[in-house]
């Protein structure tokens, strides 16, 4: 057994590891442990990239809740995300017909389906398609709209391309007219500052926010901005996508979801105070 910490203020450390797994791929570091209460610890050059038990607190409300905003879900882009987990939950909506993953290293998406039956469930399914590139080289030069497109890899407010445009810029432009973009903000919410300036930022666009619990980032509280199309409210009481007004409706159709349930959403939507004021 071993221990594991990473190497940053407010970051979280294991005890107990046991390493299943060491990558070193043509890119980075990659080590897969097992902890006996939390299941899969995936890290990735000392960061801590997910743990098992707790990827439902990130990956469900990054996918459902800017999905709820959207009335069919088919074409997706997910950015990032070789743990596949969020691709997983893109592939619950029938109504997907293509979900493209850009990840510049496949060799984690291989780890992933050596040790998780979520992970071979996507690579099997025929709407998967992985795309093994950066993700901000391929946002300047795709021409594909989306509905949905999900950040998993970048601070996209801050972020920008080696001309100066702001990553922001591209990732809008890939929005279909309805289309939303699921974007956690990566710094946490008691960082004032950088909070209020992110609100002012997303001032320019049609957003909603919700916090999350993201242990695997630093100070565990996140904001999740959902920005893009005109039917985003902060205020939305009941789904809009129509797959979810299922799930809400009928019970036997509901999928086992650990923590997003639509019947709930405005739970989602609540901001508290101290983020009201940001």
């Amino acid at each position: 057994m071993s221990a594991f910490a990473e190497d940053r203020d407010l970051a979280i450390q294991f005890r107990d590891l046991r390493l299943c797994e060491f990558v070193q791929s043509a890119v980075q570091n990659i080590e897969l442990f097992e902890h006996p209460i939390l299941g899969k610890v995936l890290a990735i050059n000392g960061e801590v990239q997910h743990v098992e038990r707790w990827q439902s607190l990130y990956h469900e409300p990054l996918i459902h809740l800017a999905s709820s905003f959207i009335p069919e879900v088919r074409d997706v882009l997910v950015l990032g995300g070789g743990s596949l987990f969020a691709a997983s939950e893109v592939l619950r909506y029938p109504t997907v017909t293509r979900c493209t993953l850009v990840d510049h290293d496949p060799d984690v998406l291989d780890l992933m389906v050596r040790h998780y039956a979520h992970a071979v469930a996507v690579a099997g399914d025929s709407r998967f398609t992985f795309i093994n590139r950066n993700a901000v080289e391929f946002l300047q030069t795709a021409d594909d709209k989306y509905d949905l497109v999900v950040n998993d890899c970048f601070d996209t407010l801050r972020a920008t391309v080696e001309s100066g445009q702001p990553v922001f810029d591209l990732m809008s432009k890939r929005l279909s007219r309805e289309g939303v973009c699921s974007d956690p903000v990566y710094r946490h919410v008691f960082e004032q500052s950088y909070s209020a300036w992110t609100l002012n930022e997303l001032q320019k666009v049609n957003y909603a926010l919700s916090l999350v619990t993201i242990p695997e980032y630093p100070g565990v509280l996140h904001l999740l901005a959902c920005w893009g199309s005109n039917r985003i409210s902060q205020n939305l009481h009941a789904p809009i996508n129509e797959w979810q007004k299922r799930w809400a409706t009928r019970k036997e159709e509901r999928p086992k979801l650990e923590f997003y349930d639509p019947r709930f959403l405005p739970f989602y939507l609540y901001l508290p105070p101290y983020l009201q004021k940001a």
